[in-house]
C-alpha cells in the first residue's frame, strides 16, 4: 500500500474502506494458500483501492455497498466514487475530502 504522508490530514467518509474491503470477501475466492492482493494507493485528489478478480459463482449482487458509499460521497462533497474493472482487476476510485 502507497498512501503519501502529505494526505493523512484529508477525509474519506467514515467506513469508506471497510465497505470496499467486505466487497473483496463477498465476491472474491479467498484461500489462504494464495490471497487476493488488494492495493491502496493516492494522488492528490483520489485514493485507488484495487483488488484482483477471483469471482465466487452464483453470488448474488444488488450493488448496495458501492451504490450507499456514492451516495454518502455525493452528499458530503457533490462527487462520486468511480468503479472500473479490466485486466483481472477491480478498481474503486474515491474522492479525498480536503
Amino acid at each position: 500500500n502507497r498512501i503519501d504522508s502529505n494526505i493523512l490530514d484529508y477525509k474519506i467518509p467514515p467506513l469508506a474502506l471497510q465497505v470496499l474491503l467486505e466487497n473483496v470477501t463477498k465476491h472474491n475466492k479467498l484461500l489462504s494458500s494464495s490471497p487476493v492482493k488488494i492495493s491502496i494507493e493516492n494522488t492528490e485528489e483520489y485514493i485507488y483501492f484495487k483488488n484482483e478478480l477471483r469471482k465466487k459463482e452464483n453470488v448474488v449482487s444488488h450493488g448496495s455497498g458501492l451504490s450507499n458509499l456514492n451516495k454518502r460521497y455525493q452528499m458530503i462533497c457533490g462527487k462520486e466514487i468511480e468503479i472500473s474493472e479490466k485486466n483481472n482487476e477491480f478498481c474503486v476510485k474515491i474522492p479525498i475530502i480536503k
